[in-house]
């Protein structure tokens, strides 16, 4: 059996347990922009034997991969595997810069189709890239709502969220709807002080980004937006007070129109400020 290594968490990624390695932690933008596309990549042309590999990466991402392939398991699982030794580990989080065989977004030239601003194989991949996630629908809601994404980490703190101006622009999303899911660890008081609903699994923000009832999602320049970009069915607001994200260019993990899969609409805004409250919270409410 080969076991391909898609993701891996040695560390956490979480505030007190942090890592810049992605060798420890491997980040979700990388995972969604890099492994992930690659492996659809390879599998729509045949180069992945579906009988003799088991898919490995981090237990909230198996979702990522357990529509479109049958053999899926958890970083955990596999580290308790008694393995033979006719059993082949490839591991694709040591494919960064400088490797031998890095991963394809990390060479814009070959990654987005010349004379485009696409990644070269959007036709061929784009329906496992923007569907191909198993979804199970544990939330259940009728009625209209917005999803948050909040950066709270240790790595790249400059990035993280003015949770004040998060405060300030729930209250006025709630003057459209009282429904606001959140999704970003470490939030869940600032869920508990704002009555919103926290979600601890990727599972449950794919599954609500895709449905008709979300009127926006709304979050910052890291991996959570990599995602929606690659799966949302709704307006996107990205807020980048840092800069760090180049939605004109053809870098995948900043954001780049080579990764925008979506066909809705996607608007930047690079302060925590109340004109940009202003701005979101008119946008939604023309759409409703």
């Amino acid at each position: 059996m080969k076991y391909l290594i898609l993701s891996k968490n040695v560390k956490k990624g979480i505030p007190g347990d942090d890592s810049r390695k992605l060798t420890e932690y491997f980040e979700l933008g990388w995972e969604v922009v890099g492994s992930r596309i690659d492996f659809i990549a390879d599998l729509n042309m045949g180069k992945i034997d579906r009988d003799n590999t088991t898919i490995v990466c981090i237990e909230d991402r198996m979702f990522f991969y357990e529509k479109i392939f049958d053999k899926v398991i958890s970083f955990d699982a596999f580290n308790r595997l008694q393995l033979s030794s006719t059993d082949e580990i490839e591991d694709w989080t040591i494919r960064t810069v400088g490797s031998t065989n890095p991963l394809s977004f990390l060479n814009a030239k070959k990654f987005v189709k010349k004379g485009t601003t696409k990644y070269y194989r959007h036709k061929e991949d784009r329906d496992f890239i923007f569907n191909g996630y198993k979804i199970d629908k544990k939330i259940e809601i009728q009625d209209k709502y917005f999803v948050l994404g909040i950066r709270l980490r240790d790595h790249c703190s400059y990035r993280n969220s003015d949770l004040q101006f998060y405060t300030n622009l729930v209250n006025n999303l709630k003057t459209i709807s009282p429904n606001v899911f959140v999704v970003g660890k470490n939030t869940e008081d600032f869920c508990k002080e704002n009555e919103c609903v926290y979600l601890n699994r990727l599972k449950d923000f794919v599954d609500l980004i895709k449905r008709p009832e979300c009127i926006s999602f709304i979050g910052q320049s890291t991996g959570t937006m990599l995602l929606a970009f690659c799966s949302a069915e709704c307006p996107i607001h990205l807020i980048d007070s840092s800069k760090a994200s180049d939605l004109n260019g053809g870098n995948a993990v900043l954001g780049g129109k080579c990764i925008q899969f979506t066909e809705y609409e996607i608007n930047p805004h690079y302060s925590f400020s109340q004109d940009v409250i202003d701005k979101i919270t008119k946008y939604c409410k023309d759409l409703n």
